[in-house]
C-alpha cells in the first residue's frame, strides 16, 4: 500500500507541476479522494456541483477528478493521502485520526450540543477557520489548508430490532464513534468502532445490532435493508467533517484568482450539504417506513432519564479528555465554541430556511475574512 501511495503521490505532483509550469492558461487537474460511496449526498449535492461551479468560475483553468468509494483508501487514510499529496483534497473525519487532530476532535466530541446542523456548521467553520489557533497549528502540521466543514443532521439510534428501554439496549452492539460511543456505553450497550462505510455489512452479519447515525444513511448506505427500528430521540450531531481542504503545496501553487474562486464557492458547498442531510433524513425515514417497514420507537422514561444525566456531564468530560490528549486551554476553546453556537442560533433564527440568506451569513461571518493571498 505504501508503494501505491508513493506512486500516486508522484503522479499527482507531476500533474500539479505540469499545470503550473505550462503557463497562465494551463489547465490544472485537482484530485479528490473519498471513502464515501459514489451516490452519497456529499458527492451528489456537495462536491459534484462544486467542481462544475469552479470549472466555470475559472474558465476551465481548474478541473477536478473525484475518486469515491475508498479507491484511495478507507476513512482512516484520508488525512494521510492529502498530507502526502497522493490526492490534492479529501474528506477528513477527525474522529478517525484523533492523534493527529486532537483539537478538532475535541470540538466534534461535544456532540450532544448539536440540535440544528445549520447552527453547528456555521459555528464550527467560524471557529476552525478563524478563531482556533490550535486547529490552525494542526492543519499546518499536517500540511493542508482547511476550507469547509459540515455538520450532519441530528443522529438517531437505528437498530435491527425495536429498542425503547435500558433493558432493551443492555448488551447490544452499537456502532458509534467518539462521544456517541461513550454515550452508548453509558446507556448499557457495547460500542463498536467501525467506519460508516462498514456499517451495512456489520449489521447484516450481526457484528452490530445498532448504529448511531443520521437517518440519511438509510439511503446513503442502504441501511433501510437492515434497520428495523429508529429510536425517536435526537442524540446530537457530528460536526467534525472536513469536506474541503487542499494540500498546502497544491493550494500555494494556484493563482490568487483560483484560490479566491474556491473561497467564494465554500458557503454554497456547506449550505447544500447541510440542507441535503436534512432533506434526505426526512425522505429516508418516510421511504423506509413505507417500503421497508421500519418503525419509529418512542424512548422509555428510564432511557431518557439516563440520557439526560449523561448530557449534563458532557462538557466536563470533553474538556478533561481534550487536556489528556494534549490540547492546551481546552476549556477556553470549548467555551468559545459554545459561544459561537449561541451566536449561530441567532443567525439561523433570522435566516430560517432561506438558503441564500444562510450562505450570505456564512460569507459575511467566515469566508469574507479568509485571504486568498496565502
Amino acid at each position: 500500500m505504501r508503494t501505491l501511495y508513493l506512486c500516486l503521490a508522484a503522479a499527482s505532483m507531476a500533474t500539479a507541476i505540469a499545470g503550473v509550469t505550462a503557463g497562465a492558461t494551463a489547465e490544472t487537474k485537482l484530485t479528490y479522494g473519498s471513502y464515501l460511496p459514489a451516490p452519497h449526498l456529499v458527492h451528489k449535492n456537495g462536491l459534484e456541483p462544486l467542481f462544475k461551479e469552479l470549472e466555470q468560475a475559472t474558465n476551465g483553468s481548474l478541473k477536478f477528478e473525484l475518486f469515491p468509494g475508498g479507491a484511495m483508501g478507507g476513512g482512516k487514510a484520508m488525512l494521510q493521502i492529502v498530507r502526502d499529496r497522493v490526492t490534492d483534497s479529501s474528506i477528513i473525519i477527525d474522529a478517525y485520526v484523533k492523534r493527529d487532530l486532537p483539537a478538532s476532535a475535541a470540538l466534534a466530541e461535544l456532540a450532544v450540543v448539536g440540535e440544528d446542523n445549520r447552527v453547528m456548521a456555521g459555528a464550527v467553520n467560524e471557529l476552525q477557520l478563524l478563531e482556533c489557533k490550535q486547529c490552525s497549528s494542526e492543519q499546518k502540521r499536517n500540511r493542508y489548508k482547511a476550507l469547509a466543514f459540515y455538520s450532519t443532521s441530528p443522529y438517531n439510534l437505528m437498530c435491527t430490532s425495536e429498542i425503547a428501554t435500558l433493558a432493551d439496549l443492555e448488551g447490544k452492539k452499537a456502532r458509534a464513534t467518539s462521544a456517541f460511543g461513550v454515550m452508548m456505553k453509558d446507556l448499557g450497550a457495547t460500542p463498536v468502532s467501525i467506519t460508516s462505510s462498514e456499517i451495512y455489512e456489520a449489521m447484516q452479519r450481526g457484528q452490530a445490532d445498532c448504529t448511531v447515525g443520521s437517518p440519511a444513511w438509510l439511503t446513503s448506505y442502504s441501511l433501510k435493508d437492515v434497520v428495523k427500528a429508529i429510536l425517536d430521540v435526537p442524540l446530537g450531531t457530528y460536526h467534525g467533517a472536513l469536506v474541503y481542504n487542499m494540500n498546502q503545496k497544491t493550494w500555494s501553487a494556484l493563482t490568487t484568482a483560483e484560490r479566491q474562486a474556491i473561497i467564494k464557492a465554500m458557503p454554497g458547498l456547506v449550505s447544500r450539504i447541510v440542507q441535503a442531510y436534512n432533506d434526505e433524513s426526512k425522505d429516508a425515514i418516510n421511504a423506509a417506513m413505507q417500503g421497508s417497514g421500519v418503525v419509529i420507537v418512542k424512548p422509555g422514561a428510564d432511557l431518557m432519564t439516563k440520557l439526560n444525566a449523561f448530557r449534563k456531564g458532557e462538557k466536563a468530560r470533553v474538556i478533561a479528555k481534550a487536556e489528556e490528549d494534549g490540547v492546551k486551554n481546552a476549556e477556553e476553546m470549548i467555551d468559545k465554541f459554545l459561544a459561537l453556537i449561541e451566536k449561530w442560533k441567532g443567525i439561523v433564527a433570522e435566516t430560517g430556511d432561506d438558503t441564500a440568506k444562510y450562505e450570505k451569513a456564512l460569507w459575511d461571518n467566515v469566508y469574507s475574512k479568509i485571504s486568498a493571498d496565502s
